[in-house]
């Protein structure tokens, strides 16, 4: 992180702010019941969403809709420096999906853009070792999805949304504990972009090992790319 982030306690609980269990309790009613809740949910969540996004821009961080321009620049602050991008065209639409890498973490990124200069969606990928063993410390705030990668249950493999609060996550897997690299397992990676699934009958694995081997070599043994070809085979 290049530059200290601001009110983080907040932050966090603006991103997992549930609006309509806050309407419902301040109503005392379900949204079931009574359409009204369903409105007052949403006068809730565009108050905390105005407040999110100002915190978001005051640290410089990323939100849930982001040029591309922008992105790549918080992400080559962040360590990340592009090792594969392939342009496509879907229904007209020139778009491009792109992978990152950040060396000195080991940690991957993915997404794609729409209408070529908005970042549609995507991951980041990563193993990590937290300072407390004790899942409950961390789990569910620091990290978002995974699970452990080593049979004593000290590597968590893990991966989130790559759109929102990119600098956010990372400060805190960095606060909380140490990247691992290269990784001890791979785990589930999703490289592909949207227009992959276009096809009713696309093949995932397929799709996946073919990203994969492009991508450089020391990505490829830090990602433990073999465990994959051999898992796919």
């Amino acid at each position: 992180m290049k530059q200290p982030l601001l009110e983080k306690t907040i932050l966090r609980e603006l991103l997992k702010y549930d609006a309509l269990a806050e309407a419902e309790k301040i109503s005392g009613k379900s949204y079931k019941e009574d359409d009204g809740v369903s409105f007052l949910a949403m006068a809730l969540m565009r108050e905390n969403n105005e407040t999110k996004g100002e915190l978001l821009d005051l640290n410089d961080d990323t939100k849930l809709n982001n040029k591309l321009d922008k992105y790549l620049r918080i992400t080559k602050e962040e360590g990340f420096e592009i090792v594969l991008k392939e342009d496509f065209v879907y229904e007209g639409q020139s778009d491009a999906l792109y992978v990152l890498w950040n060396d000195e973490d080991g940690i991957l990124l993915k997404f794609d853009t729409y209408w070529s200069d908005d970042v549609n969606g995507g991951s980041f990928y990563y193993n990590w070792i937290p300072n407390e063993l004790d899942n409950s410390s961390w789990r569910g705030t620091i990290t978002e999805s995974g699970g452990f990668a080593d049979k004593r249950g000290e590597v968590w493999a893990g991966h989130h949304d790559c759109r929102e609060a990119l600098r956010l996550h990372l400060h805190g897997l960095r606060e909380k504990g140490t990247f691992v690299k290269p990784w001890v397992k791979n785990q589930f990676l999703w490289l592909l972009h949207y227009a992959d699934t276009k096809d009713k009958n696309y093949n995932y694995h397929a799709i996946n090992a073919q990203r994969i081997a492009k991508l450089p070599e020391n990505v490829q043994k830090c990602i433990c790319a073999e465990q994959m070809s051999l898992q796919i085979q």
